[in-house]
Parts: C-alpha cells; structure tokens; sequence
C-alpha cells in the first residue's frame, strides 16, 4: 500500500519560501499544519446519493466504463528549468536511489518530482494540469506514491475553495511520470480540500476530502477508485453520512485491504477518544472509543480527561487485516509541553488494544518490528514498540521517509527556511541535500 498519505497529514506545509541563508541541518525548524481555521456552514441538506446506497448491498461494485475526457483547457504549470535550484516540500522514497517528490520554485510547491539518485538530481514530471489563473495563488499538488512507476496527483487551491465550475481531475502514471492519464473529472458539490489519498494497490484508492468546518465537525466526502483512478465514485456524501467521518479533525487514513480501513483523530471535540474503523471499503463506518491508559489517569478522572480535548490518535498502520497500531498523545496539565503518550495495538479489529508507553509524536514504520518516532528527539524501536532508543536530538522539525534502519531522508524545516537533509547512520547525523532540476 500507499506509505503516505496526503501532505496535510504527512506534515507537509506549503506555503514557505526557501531562503539562500547556508542553512545546515541542524538549525531546522517544522511547524505541525493544522487544518484550516476558518468556520463554514456545513453542507447543504441534500437526498442521499442513490449509488451509496446501493453500492452499500456489495463491497465489490462493478468495474465503470473510462472514456477519455477532453484535455484540460488552459496553459499548464510550468516545467522547472534543467539545472535549476528545486525546493523539495514533501518527499517519498523507495530504495537508496529511487523516490518522488513534491515542491518547486520558491514560492510554489505544484510541481511532482522524481529522483533516480537520492534526491540530488530530480526530473520534472508534473502532469499537464492547467496553471492557476494570474488572479488567484498557485495550486498545491496532494499526491498518493505505490512504488517508482505508480503514483496519483490531484490539485486543490490553498484553502479549498468552491468551484461549481470546475471539475477535479485526478492524474493517474504508471511509468514513473513519462506519461499521464486524467480521469473522468469529480465534480464536487461543496469545497474539496483533500485530506489524504491512502491506496492499496494499483487498481483500489480512496480520496477524503474535507468540505467544510463549523461547529466541532470537518464535513468530509469520500471517493473511491477500483479502476486505478481513472474513475471515480462518492461513496460517503456529507450532507447524507450520519456523522461519524465528520468529527473534527482527521490527523491519519490507513486501508489494509480494499475493506478494511481506519480514520484517526487530532484533537477536537470533548468526546471519547475515538477512531473509526470501516470493513465495507468506506461505504459505512464505525466509532470505536479507545480504552485510557490505566496508568495515565485516576479511574475516577478518566473520563474528564481522557478526551478528544486533551488527547489526539495519530499515525494509524495495519501490519494486516485486523491487526494494527496507533498512537495516542495526550496533555496531562495545564502546560502544552507536558505529555504523555502511548503505542496501541490491537489484533482483533480493534475490540482489545494493547498500550504500552512511548516516546510520543508522529511514528514511521518501514516494518512490522522497525519504526521511528520522528519528533525532535529521535527514537528508534526494533522490537515493534515495545521498547525505545534514543538517537539524536535536533533543532529543527521535519517530514521524514526512511527505507532502512540506517537511510533516511527529511524535508527540514526552520520557520520560512526549508532544507533536504540524508541520513546513512540512522539519524544520528543528518547532511545536507542542494537539490536540482536533472540536466
């Protein structure tokens, strides 16, 4: 599957400039994005959709037609010149040599990149998405990497925004950006901000998309491709869902199969701890409450405390069908700063948890036994999370992707500044990456 999920949940910003200021890895900076701020009237009421419901009596519905839609009207974004500086905002890499990337120039991140040589030299590969108008800000390109060849990218403006009348295109490679398919275009009803793009193999894909904020609820759809996103079906209609998707706000999506899925939850409303767990492919969902860590809270406190105010589920991960992990960060005081935070798993769909404690912050796994804790204190488990090392401390924050226990990668971060950093010595020292447009 997928191993990342949409920049807004991978702790991709966009937005920043790139300042030629020597900047070394170790005076790097990230800030945590938030979803947007700005409160909206939920969607308007609307019947519920006729192909959700119908869909809901079989998991497997049949596979659509695709005709190719016109091409796209208007000048499409820039190519980025041979030899030129690139920032890199987001990156995901495969092997010691093969990934793809996200950025451009200093002042835009619409550009989809891929690197045959660690992430020094990259090739422009953007599909031919139409530019943004001169009046309105660039577009930001969300993107979903199965492996070198395979790979999706649809565009959304910075905020959302309504666009009754354009549709969105998702662009589909399988030859590592040499050649792109647009889909039959979404024509979404309400604002589509995309949250995350989770697949489990070249053919079976999600998109979330939030549609609107207000009164403790991101009002969400969701899209399903089983044609390998040429195609594309709203299976969950904000208007019509009964709510569970809509709790604010989403920190993670994970799928282990084309049917079963888990939503984690950053924190929000005053409620249980939740996550929510789909066995259908996202057609309907289910709440599951997370038990408290016995060990965090007075019993006769944990349900005041132990809430979606005070703690956040994130980085969920199935190692297979019905057994997974997340991790849940929770503030035990008044200070920001003092938290405790704990592993779960489960192997029973989420009926039991195990929790054991942990070092805290996002956690990425390139196995079953292997995995970081990717904050500014850098720890290292080989036993699955049941125990932690220490590897470095730096200054700065920052989007990682690693593919041994000794090679990794981050996009660094130091308020406007941004760096491309490699690690060989599993993070105990990072270096510096000037990368650049392959000649």
């Amino acid at each position: 599957m997928t191993r990342s999920l949409f920049p807004r949940l991978c702790v991709l910003l966009t937005g920043l400039t790139l300042t030629a200021c020597g900047l070394t890895a170790n005076n790097v900076d990230l800030t945590t994005p938030s979803l947007p701020p700005a409160e909206t009237n939920p969607p308007p009421t609307q019947e519920s959709s006729p192909t959700r419901e119908a869909a809901t009596a079989a998991i497997e519905p049949p596979t659509p037609t695709y005709e190719p839609p016109l091409p796209p009207t208007g000048p499409p974004i820039d190519r980025l010149s041979p030899g030129q500086p690139v920032t890199i905002s987001f990156i995901e890499m495969f092997d010691s040599i093969e990934g793809w990337g996200l950025g451009g120039s200093s002042s835009s991140f619409d550009h989809v990149l891929r690197t045959q040589d660690g992430g020094r030299t990259w090739e422009d590969v953007t599909p031919p998405e139409p530019a943004a108008p001169a009046d309105r800000d660039p577009k930001e390109a969300g993107a979903a990497f199965l492996d070198g060849n395979h790979a999706w990218v649809v565009y959304s403006y910075p905020g959302g925004g309504y666009e009754p009348d354009e549709g969105k295109i998702v662009w589909r490679t399988a030859d590592g950006g040499q050649s792109w398919q647009p889909s039959i275009p979404i024509e979404p009803d309400y604002d589509f901000l995309p949250l995350a793009m989770p697949f489990v193999d070249d053919q079976t894909g999600w998109i979330f998309a939030a549609s609107g904020y207000g009164m403790s609820h991101e009002y969400t759809s969701v899209y399903r491709t089983i044609d390998g996103g040429l195609t594309w079906e709203r299976i969950i209609d904000p208007s019509s869902s009964e709510g569970v998707i809509d709790v604010c706000c989403k920190s993670g999506v994970d799928f282990a199969d084309a049917h079963l899925g888990l939503v984690t939850y950053d924190q929000g409303p005053n409620v249980p701890v939740i996550v929510d767990w789909t066995s259908d492919g996202g057609l309907t969902w289910e709440s599951h409450s997370l038990p408290a860590p016995e060990a965090l809270y007075d019993p006769a406190e944990i349900n005041a405390k132990f809430n979606g105010g005070t703690c956040r589920s994130i980085s969920p991960d199935f190692l297979s069908a019905g057994t997974a992990r997340l991790a849940v960060d929770c503030v035990i005081s008044y200070d920001p700063r003092d938290v405790a935070s704990f592993l779960y798993s489960t192997s029973d769909g989420g009926q039991t948890w195990q929790i054991v404690p942990f070092p805290g912050g996002p956690v990425q796994w390139i196995g079953p036994e292997v995995g970081w804790s990717v904050g500014r204190d850098l720890y290292l488990t080989l036993d699955g999370g049941f125990s932690w090392t220490k590897v470095k401390s730096v200054t700065w924050d920052g989007q990682f992707s690693f593919v041994s226990q000794a090679l990794g990668w981050a996009v660094a971060r130091s308020e406007e500044a941004i760096a491309l950093v490699t690690t060989s010595d599993g993070g105990r020292s990072w270096t510096e990456i000037q990368p650049r447009i392959a000649p």
